[in-house]
């Protein structure tokens, strides 16, 4: 399975749809958050299942904080990040994947790609496609999942 992840898309429609276009196949997207609506539009446009979470620059109820779906048999935490501090440390992550049993967290929020295993679960932020923080690639995510394993890829636009 191939999972495309995006994030932090700030109503960038045009940067947006070319990262998913640079995706190529996919058979599913995660948009982590700010700009839900943008989340909505992708989830219009594609033949694919979209799953999205609200960010902080979305309003409190245009979409859920969080959403934990299994994908080949992972469960995947999807949140924002905002509501777990993620600019201040990860820790807060690794507690709430370990509450839902989750062996992936999707997050956004810091415009900062990560790709990182921490205490058997992996901790993915594609960045941001549009305002990478300084320093920073502008980029996107995939998630390459089998029974066995679920390996993550930072690409840049």
């Amino acid at each position: 399975m191939r999972v495309g992840v995006i994030s932090d898309t700030h109503g960038a429609v045009k940067e947006t749809a070319r990262a998913v276009q640079q995706m190529g196949n996919i058979d599913a997207l995660i948009h982590a958050g700010d700009f839900y609506v943008d989340a909505l539009f992708l989830k219009s446009e594609l033949k694919v299942p979209v799953y999205a979470v609200a960010g902080n620059c979305d309003s409190p109820s245009s979409g859920p904080d969080e959403l934990t779906i299994t994908l080949d048999g992972h469960r995947v935490l999807i949140t924002h990040g905002h509501l777990h501090r993620v600019k201040y440390g990860l820790q807060g992550l690794v507690y709430k994947a370990r509450e839902v049993e989750a062996t992936t967290v999707v997050f956004g929020h810091t415009h900062v790609p990560l790709n990182l295993m921490e205490n058997n679960i992996l901790l993915f932020n594609p960045g941001s496609p549009v305002n990478p923080m300084p320093g920073h690639i502008a980029g996107y995510g995939i998630l390459e999942i089998d029974k066995q394993r679920i390996k993550g890829r930072l690409l840049s636009l």
